[in-house]
């Protein structure tokens, strides 16, 4: 019979942990090395427990002309001789 490397824990002890970290302050990193746990595991419950900050699609991004905000850049003539040496 083969043993388990890693013991498994219920759904409910991974929605403390994940409610501990979150409280904790700490990186995910810190919080699961303290606790002896891996961080894609805790990464991963995140995820089944729908708790993880969902992902942004590339097509939700900025659909609405009006949340967007454009900043006019002036360019310095790079043929000019005023300014910034680094074109010359």
């Amino acid at each position: 019979m083969q043993t388990r490397r890693h013991p498994r824990y219920p759904a409910e002890q991974w929605q403390a942990w994940i409610e501990e970290q979150a409280g904790s302050g700490l990186s995910q990193r810190v919080f699961c090395e303290q606790k002896g746990l891996s961080t894609s595991s805790l990464q991963l419950w995140k995820r089944r427990l729908g708790l993880a900050a969902p992902a942004v699609q590339a097509s939700s991004r900025h659909t609405d002309a009006e949340t967007s905000v454009f900043i006019p850049v002036i360019a310095p003539d790079p043929t000019s001789s005023v300014g910034c040496t680094a074109f010359r």
